[in-house]
């Protein structure tokens, strides 16, 4: 019997596949006090990339990684005397540069493999993500709000990083409606739709829900919209995108009346909102906590640290005492003008290449990588998530192929 071989590449990808199941096993372990085996399997994954880098001759990427990653360790060597600070100071970069190693792997993958094993990847990682949340209704795992205790609202499964949850629900979850949508498979878009809707409200996260409303609502028009030529749209495409311009706000409002109303989300906003401002009930308070840091920023910092930031250290002079969880905010708080130019120079510089690739899926892709940074923008836990870091990386990674010439 002869044993089929498999590339080094497939056989990276398919760490890949058990990484959202990783998570839920990690955030059982962690809650009765074990050590993290996300963290290590992660890590192995990350080596295995950086190998698979080295060997297709893109070595100078990680090397530029990991010079830049030992610069800011060697300046809080020199500048900060507490090591869990001079630690946790480099989370976010480690996070972020893992999101850009996983992209060129993902990037050198689809020009040599099939494009099919990033779907399955995508369609994996949702699954066990929809069976995370399944699960927390079911009375498993944590309430995203409030724990484990009897007044907990909505679920994060098992999943201990619940702001995390929702970015990898909306990223998986684009990627699979793209897929459908180009393949005119309109009622499997519709149903996984309404999915996404779904996982949102049992989520009880107004991000997850909103995203995943704008991601059904958006991408049928964007398919007519990129489909218009000669003032003419096709009438497929005319014909479904006015049947979502009329059955998402139905849908929609359903899904808001349930995390609001059935899992008393109501209650949560209701005891905020009589306390805060408008704003401030908006983003929770971290319009506060950024003021503080932009102050920070502006008159604390010396000039070393306006250029490179200073790890976590400057946690102590805000109320939140913690990081504001707005990505922009925080990236320039911790690494400074350079570090935050690198990270969305870097990103800006990706949407650029998606756009002028101009592949089928560009303008999904393109529309929900500005959606991410929206996010990001509003509620953090994006360009530095450990949950869904290695989706963003796929979808990005997407928008180099080009299915028509079949090359990057």
């Amino acid at each position: 019997m002869q044993i089929k071989k498999i590339s080094f590449a497939i056989f990276i990808s398919y760490f890949f596949l058990v990484f959202i199941p990783i998570d839920m096993i990690n955030g059982i372990l962690i809650r009765i006090g074990l050590p993290s085996l996300s963290a290590a399997y992660k890590l192995i994954t990350l080596l295995l990339v950086s190998l698979y880098l080295f060997k297709v001759k893109k070595q100078l990427y990680v090397i530029g990684v990991l010079l830049t990653i030992f610069f800011y360790l060697f300046l809080y060597l020199l500048f900060l005397d507490d090591i869990n600070s001079l630690f946790s100071g480099l989370n976010m970069l480690i996070r972020f540069s893992a999101i850009l190693l996983f992209y060129l792997f993902f990037i050198d993958f689809v020009k040599k493999e099939n494009l099919k094993y990033l779907f399955n990847i995508a369609n994996f990682s949702f699954s066990f993500l929809v069976l995370n949340i399944f699960l927390g209704t079911l009375g498993f795992g944590y309430g995203m709000y409030g724990g484990d205790s009897e007044n907990a609202i909505g679920t994060r499964g098992f999943i201990f990083a619940g702001n995390e949850i929702g970015g990898a629900i909306l990223t998986s979850g684009a990627i699979i409606m793209f897929k459908l949508i180009e393949e005119d498979s309109y009622l499997k878009f519709f149903i996984f739709g309404i999915v996404l809707i779904a996982m949102g409200g049992l989520l009880a996260s107004k991000v997850s829900i909103l995203g995943a409303i704008i991601l059904f609502f958006f991408f049928p028009l964007l398919k007519a919209f990129k489909n218009f030529k000669n003032f003419k749209i096709p009438k497929k495409d005319f014909i479904y995108a006015n049947l979502m311009l009329l059955s998402v706000p139905i849908i929609s409002a359903y899904g808001i009346y349930y995390v609001l109303y059935e899992s008393n989300l109501i209650n949560r906003l209701s005891y905020f909102y009589e306390k805060l401002d408008f704003v401030t009930f908006i983003f929770s308070s971290r319009n506060i906590w950024a003021e503080e840091a932009i102050n920070v920023f502006s008159n604390t910092y010396s000039i070393i640290n306006i250029f490179f930031g200073t790890g976590v250290e400057w946690f102590k002079y805000i109320s939140g005492n913690k990081l504001v969880e707005i990505d922009p905010i925080d990236f320039l708080m911790n690494y400074g003008v350079i570090g935050f130019s690198i990270v969305f120079g870097t990103i800006f510089y990706i949407i650029f290449t998606v756009i002028k690739n101009n592949n089928p899926y560009s303008i999904y892709i393109t529309f929900t990588i500005f959606l991410l940074l929206a996010i990001s923008s509003m509620g953090g836990h994006i360009l530095a998530s450990g949950t869904s870091g290695f989706l963003i990386a796929l979808l990005m990674a997407l928008g180099k192929y080009d299915v028509r010439k079949d090359k990057i």
